[in-house]
């Protein structure tokens, strides 16, 4: 595809455009887009990575706290284990 690639884009601009697809019409994005180079469907593909890495975060966060309980409960067992054998 054309234009800008995702990498040349800082994460700070990225945000700001897919704030922009809320915020524009139709119309007022895409004379943004063909002002800064812009492919609109790039913009909305960027919005869409974007909001899928938020709640893959969420999931992934989700997922580390249910590790932490366990690697904790593991620990407890073990230390309750090794003052039994003392």
């Amino acid at each position: 595809m054309f234009g800008w690639h995702r990498n040349h884009l800082s994460d700070n601009y990225l945000g700001r455009l897919c704030g922009l697809c809320d915020a524009y019409s139709e119309a007022e994005l895409s004379a943004y887009c063909r002002e800064k180079g812009l492919f609109t469907e790039q913009v909305k593909q960027w919005r869409t990575d974007c909001l899928q890495g938020f709640g893959r975060t969420a999931d992934s966060e989700r997922q580390v706290k249910q590790e932490r309980k366990k690697t904790t409960k593991e620990i407890k067992k073990l230390k309750a284990e090794v003052r039994r054998k003392d």
